[in-house]
Order: C-alpha cells, then sequence, then structure tokens
C-alpha cells in the first residue's frame, strides 16, 4: 500500500480529481473513481499505517474529500428531473460509494481530525456537510428498497452519530428529524439486512446515549436536540414500542444490540417506558398479569442512572432474563 501511495502523491492524485472535475456527469467515470478511492482510503487489515510524524493520513483524508466535494456539489446542483427506473444507476450507486469512501475514512484511524481542528482545518466540516446533504438528498422508502444504498447510509449513520454527533445536532430540525425518521425505519425494516439493522440501531443508541449524556450536563447540545425533536413529540413512544416488539415478538438474535439504545432511552423518558408497561399489562389476561409485571421489575433491578459500561453490562444481562420470563408469559 505504502508504494502505491508514493506513487500516487501528488502528481497522480491531482489527474484523478481533474479527471472528476471535467467528467463529473459522466458515471461511466464517476463510478470506477469512486470506488477507486473508497478502496484506497480503506484500512483494510490495518494497512494503512503511517509514521507518527508522516502528515500522509491527513494529505489522504484530504484529498478522498476534496473528491466527495467536487462530486457532490455537481450532483446536489442538478436538478434534472430522474425517472424512478433509473435513480439508481444515474443518483444512488454514486451516493452509496461517497458514504462508503467518508465512512472508511472517518475509520481509518491514520488521519489526526484534532491536529486539523486545533489548526481550524475546515475539511472534515465540509466532508461531512456534502456527504450528509447527499444522504438526505436520498428518500427513506428508496434506503429500505435498495440493499447496497441502505447498508451503505447506515453503516455511516453509525459511525457519524458516534463519533461526529454535534455537527447532526447542529443541522436545521427537517434535516436532524428526517435522519431519525430514516433510523427508525431502518429499525423495524423487514427487507433490510441484519447488518443493516445493527447499523441503524447502534446509530440510535449512539444518539440517545449522546442526548442523555448532554441532559446531564445541562449543555446546549441538550436544548438544541430537544428542540429538534420537539416538532415529533411521539419519536421516543414509537422507538420503544419498536424496540420492545422486537423482543419479544421477534426473532431478535442480538440483545447486546437491542440494549444499547433502550437504556439511554428508559432514562431519558421513564414515562414512555412506564406507559408501555402498563399497555401490556392492560393488554394480557389478569392470571398472568403478575408475572408479566415481575418481569418489568426484574428488568431495571440494580439499574443505576448512568450509561457507565458496568451498568450497561448489568442491563443487557436483565434484558436477556426479561425477554424469556416475558415470551413465556405471552
Amino acid at each position: 500500500y505504502t508504494l502505491l501511495f508514493d506513487w500516487l502523491f501528488p502528481v497522480h492524485t491531482n489527474l484523478l480529481r481533474k479527471c472528476m472535475q471535467v467528467f463529473s456527469r459522466d458515471m461511466e467515470v464517476v463510478i470506477p473513481l469512486l470506488k477507486f478511492y473508497a478502496d484506497f482510503v480503506h484500512s483494510r487489515s490495518q494497512r494503512i499505517s503511517f509514521d507518527s510524524s508522516s502528515p500522509n493520513g491527513i494529505l489522504l483524508f484530504k484529498d478522498a474529500a476534496a473528491l466527495l466535494q467536487m462530486y457532490g456539489e455537481v450532483s446536489l446542483a442538478d436538478t434534472t428531473p430522474v425517472p424512478d427506473d433509473k435513480l439508481y444507476a444515474i443518483r444512488y450507486k454514486a451516493a452509496y460509494v461517497c458514504m462508503n469512501i467518508l465512512n472508511r475514512a472517518l475509520g481509518g484511524n491514520y488521519c489526526n481530525f484534532g491536529a486539523m481542528l486545533h489548526y481550524k482545518d475546515d475539511t472534515l466540516d465540509r466532508a461531512l456537510d456534502i456527504v450528509i446533504k447527499t444522504a438526505l438528498s436520498i428518500r427513506i422508502s428508496d434506503l429500505l428498497a435498495y440493499p447496497k444504498v441502505g447498508m451503505a447510509y447506515f453503516y455511516l449513520m453509525e459511525t457519524i452519530f458516534l463519533s461526529h454527533c454535534e455537527t447532526l445536532v447542529a443541522l436545521e430540525t427537517r434535516a436532524f428529524v428526517h435522519l431519525v425518521l430514516s433510523l427508525e425505519e431502518g429499525l423495524k425494516a423487514p427487507n433490510l439486512s441484519r447488518h443493516g439493522v445493527g447499523h441503524a440501531t447502534n446509530a440510535i443508541g449512539h444518539l440517545l446515549s449522546f442526548y442523555y449524556l448532554q441532559v446531564q450536563k445541562n449543555s446546549p447540545y441538550a436544548a438544541r436536540v430537544t428542540q429538534h425533536l420537539s416538532s415529533d413529540p411521539q419519536i421516543f413512544d414509537r422507538l420503544l414500542n419498536c424496540i420492545f416488539t422486537t423482543l419479544l415478538f421477534e426473532d431478535a438474535t442480538n440483545q447486546w444490540a437491542l440494549a444499547r439504545p433502550l437504556l439511554p432511552l428508559i432514562l431519558i423518558h421513564s414515562a414512555c417506558y412506564k406507559e408501555y408497561q402498563q399497555k401490556m399489562l392492560a393488554s394480557i389476561s389478569l392470571d398472568k398479569a403478575p408475572a408479566l409485571s415481575e418481569a418489568f421489575v426484574k428488568l431495571m433491578e440494580g439499574i443505576d442512572q448512568n450509561l457507565e459500561a458496568k451498568n450497561r453490562d448489568k442491563f443487557t444481562t436483565n434484558l436477556t432474563a426479561f425477554r424469556r420470563l416475558a415470551k413465556a408469559v405471552l
């Protein structure tokens, strides 16, 4: 990899960017070029390993970000109507490769984003902005209809909600709520792959954990998230119902993943949890109600008001026992 990198930088990468600039509307050029960069920035098996004093990690990210910016601006400016049967070829194929490029670059652990922030380099912000705008241009129904697009989207959301939640919170309310609604749809999508659902679940967990921690600090971010979600007051109820439905009535093979968003959700909005508990108790016969009530009690037994690792692990253990007890009653 290092030999290829040294050969490409900086002369040949300039040529690649020039190709994107000239042929940005020609998908026969754009797609192979984007796919090359998706592989080039991918630190598969930790193959991208620069010396600690080397600027190459930052250079690689900046080069990929420049390509994303170049294509994204052209794509978003193109308002030409596209028939539904050609959306994937003309719009979505390039969009999902762009999301893969950013996701792999963010998760490669070879670029010092802290150094870029310290020196007021806004490359990361611009890359996030253009790719998030590209992601927002995709209809939620199409995310679920095209498996590769949905996988790239939900994987990117997981990464961004984990490490760059502040950037998402700064979005306009309409855009932020759109992202959250897309995650909600991904959580319950029957035709999305198991990995895609897992990424959507993790992204929701990262968002709710971020929100809970910011509420504890009484930070401006907490107020901003509250403002966003106030436009859809039922969002917490729907998320809680969706997670419990998956746990109790579907083949939930990974309770650990579902525990990640469920604990902060209960801590943030305990009223939703109590309402759901009452609704479930009212939906079954009186002779089964005590056993189900006991299962709900055991779910929160020994759980503290925090998201520390020990508390999370305890909740996951409780959740497994809760599922077993509740399914025996239901």
